[in-house]
């Protein structure tokens, strides 16, 4: 018997995009699911070839999740004479995924370069502990020839919101990443 592609369908009710180095970034939907795996009591298709999905059927998963890429947008309407059930209605939306196809975009390639993770970054920044309070007095400063009256005019907002007096202020600049 081979194997027979099922949709489903539900809400949407969260969208969550995960951003990494270098700008990939992908994105997710969290989604309610309605039980479509069981035939006549979660879905069923008229003879017209309509599918209807009983609302009150939730599919109990554990991976409500899904990529964008993976989605199609459709649109429900009331089953007239059955009032827990919804008439999927397909169409194309202006915006969809397939929209980027059109656009000659390889499909399979755009997929693969948004999962795409570097194995080590093209820039090496340095990195700092968090420190707090006087601890910063432990670091070394290279800039010898710091101006404190500059420092003070400039940075007197930090050093009120820090409490720290007009003596003891920093060169935020130093711990830019």
């Amino acid at each position: 018997m081979g194997s027979k592609v099922v949709d489903y369908y539900g809400v949407l009710t969260e969208i969550i995009e995960l951003q990494y180095l270098g700008g990939n970034r992908v994105v997710m939907f969290k989604c309610e699911w309605w039980d479509v795996e069981n035939i006549d009591r979660g879905v069923k298709v008229d003879k017209y070839g309509f599918v209807s999905v009983n609302t009150s059927r939730k599919l109990v998963t554990n991976e409500p999740f899904v990529l964008a890429s993976q989605v199609e947008q459709v649109f429900y309407a009331q089953d007239g004479s059955n009032p827990n059930w919804i008439v999927v209605l397909k169409g194309q939306s202006q915006s969809s995924f397939d929209h980027f196809s059109e656009d000659s975009v390889d499909e399979q390639s755009y997929e693969q370069e948004e999962a795409f993770q570097q194995e080590k970054s093209a820039t090496n920044y340095p990195i700092h502990n968090l420190v707090q309070g006087n601890e910063l007095d432990d670091w070394e400063e290279n800039d010898e020839a710091h101006d404190d009256s500059d420092d003070n005019s400039n940075h007197s907002e930090n050093s009120a919101d820090e409490g720290q007096s007009s003596g003891e202020s920093e060169d935020n600049d130093d711990f830019l990443l």
